[in-house]
């Protein structure tokens, strides 16, 4: 089952198979783009990977907006942590610390690599513009206590 949900300006596409979810979460102009994972037999972690943003457009804030998409399909969830796996002693290390990851331990299946962990809150701040306010609500309200679209 999939189901599509879009605002000005994200895309979220939600796979739901027998093992669980995975959220593809994009930026509507294709500038940036997170995948989600949330395993039925896991269900107080929820995982983000292959987080990117162009490099033309970094430094304005997609990949932390991205991130709190994430964080909020995690909280919707029922999750309690998000985590991910990045190359040890990278900026993108450096980046996810600022974001207050944490360490939590080695990730075996990649040299060099570490998983790093955060509490799942929400994380929401109001800016104003056009548009701006329906955009919070889409991303903080488009599922349920449940994990089911309210859409």
């Amino acid at each position: 089952m999939t189901n599509l949900i879009q605002s000005k300006e994200y895309i979220i596409h939600e796979s739901i198979s027998s093992w669980g979810t995975t959220f593809h979460i994009m930026k509507s102009d294709g500038g940036g783009y997170i995948k989600t994972y949330y395993y039925l037999d896991d269900p107080d972690y929820i995982y983000a990977s292959d987080l990117h943003v162009d490099k033309n457009i970094r430094n304005k804030g997609i990949g932390s907006k991205l991130l709190e998409i994430h964080l909020n399909k995690a909280k919707c969830l029922g999750a309690k942590y998000s985590l991910l796996w990045v190359r040890k002693n990278t900026w993108i290390e450096d980046w996810y610390k600022k974001l207050r990851y944490k360490y939590y331990k080695e990730y075996l299946d990649e040299a060099n690599s570490i998983w790093m962990i955060k509490e799942a809150k929400f994380n929401i701040t109001v800016t104003y513009g056009e548009d701006s306010l329906v955009q919070k609500k889409i991303e903080t309200e488009a599922f349920d206590e449940n994990g089911k679209s309210i859409y």
